[in-house]
């Protein structure tokens, strides 16, 4: 055990420490905020896919024990099931329809290989 010095500033919590202690006690501080996950744009969607998601790890396994043609075949089978499955349900959800009203006009503007980082 270590007394602490009687003449030394007492211990202060961090703004946001500070903040968190505040809203549990009931005080009006600024809100947090977590912004929804599926309200993603293009280009963080495909940073996604290509640095997080497994996918270029899943077609390197599958091109490693089946070469090319496997990898081949597992693009076709996730493009099929994509659009078979997923497309006609995606467009039913609402998160879906929220995304779209939010970005569509803006992202027709664009061309798709300007999001490609």
């Amino acid at each position: 055990f270590i007394p602490l010095s009687l003449t030394a500033d007492p211990p202060t919590l961090s703004t946001e420490a500070s903040d968190l202690a505040g809203m549990a006690l009931g005080s009006k501080v600024g809100e947090l905020s977590c912004p929804s996950s599926r309200d993603n744009t293009i280009r963080q969607s495909i940073r996604y896919l290509k640095e997080n998601s497994g996918l270029f790890a899943i077609f390197y396994k599958v091109y490693d024990v089946w070469g090319f043609d496997g990898e081949w075949e597992l693009y076709l089978h996730l493009r099929e099931e994509y659009r078979t499955k997923y497309r006609a349900e995606a467009e039913k959800k609402p998160e879906m329809i929220n995304w779209h009203k939010k970005h569509h006009a803006e992202l027709k503007k664009q061309k798709l290989k300007d999001n490609f980082i």
